[in-house]
Order: structure tokens, then sequence, then C-alpha cells
């Protein structure tokens, strides 16, 4: 399933190869059961069966109730973030962008790149692949992580989380 995922993200990438994201699993994966990243940001190509994306850059409010977000980095990725309206399964890639995805992802979620922030609400499996990339999400089964100094946040629940990266934070906020 991470091939499916960091497949779907280098395709959003454009030009770029699944070939550097799938070899970069091949390091020491430690897993753990809890983990929290803090800031989220992605690119600006999606690869998504089921996503209806609207671009309103610096118009980031979610339909949501967002009371509960009380950290500053995921109330500026809500805020300021590129909002993207989803559903099912969706990718982002790119590098220093900010994302504010509302709907909830059933399937998965992935994200590629670096200097990338993004805030969403409910997903299934979150996939991510790059460098200084932060992820808040609401709740998540699954987390999956190859790369480095990544950060994924969430509010409720224990997600099983798989590390194969460096310097990476997995937690729950909140």
């Amino acid at each position: 399933m991470l091939g499916l995922s960091l497949t779907a993200c280098s395709v959003s990438v454009g030009g770029s190869d699944g070939g550097g994201a799938d070899s970069a699993g091949s390091g020491d994966a430690t897993t753990t059961e809890a983990a929290q990243g803090q800031d989220g940001s992605s690119g600006s190509d999606n690869a998504s069966s089921s996503a209806d994306s609207e671009g309103d850059a610096g118009s980031g409010t979610s339909d949501s109730d967002t009371s509960d977000i009380t950290d500053p980095g995921w109330q500026d990725a809500i805020s300021n973030g590129t909002r993207q309206t989803v559903s099912g399964s969706y990718a982002v890639s790119g590098s220093g962008e900010s994302f504010n995805l509302v709907g909830d992802l059933d399937g998965e979620l992935g994200v590629l790149g670096s200097e990338v922030t993004v805030a969403a609400e409910n997903v299934g499996t979150l996939a991510v692949a790059g460098s200084d990339v932060t992820v808040y999400v609401r709740s998540v089964s699954t987390v999956m992580i190859t790369g480095s100094d990544v950060k994924v946040y969430w509010l409720s629940g224990t997600p099983d989380v798989t590390d194969m990266g460096s310097g990476n934070v997995a937690t729950q906020i909140g």
C-alpha cells in the first residue's frame, strides 16, 4: 500500500518518476503506535479519483468547527492554506505551499514535497514522503512516513505509525 500511495504522489509531481520515492523506503523502519505532527504544507498538484478542488488561496476557512484546534501552526494552515474540497483519496505535492483540505478522505491522503503544510480532516491512510513536511489531521487510521523532518499531528485516535525516515515526529496533539 505504501508503494501505491507514493506512486500516486510521484505522478502528481509532474515529471518525477516513482523510483526515488519507492527506494527511500528501504531504510530502517521504526513502528510506533502514538505519534503527533504539528504543521503541514503540500504542493499544488493533486491526484484524486473523487476530489473536488477549490483553489481559494488565502481563504482557507473550513466549513467544519475548528474550535477544538488550538495549535497556531494548524490554525494558520486552515486560515491561509489553499482551500480544497476533497473526498475519497487525494494527493498533494509541491514546495513551500500550504493546503487546507476540507472533507473526509476515507481512502488515502498522499503528501509529497518539501516545506509543505497540510491541514486535513478525517483520513484513512496518510502517506508522507519528503522533507520539512507538516501534516495536521483530526483523525487518521494509518500513518506512513518516508523522509526527514516530517511532522504529523492528530487530534483523536491511535493510528498505526510506520516511520522509515529520520528526524520525524508523529504524535497526538491537544
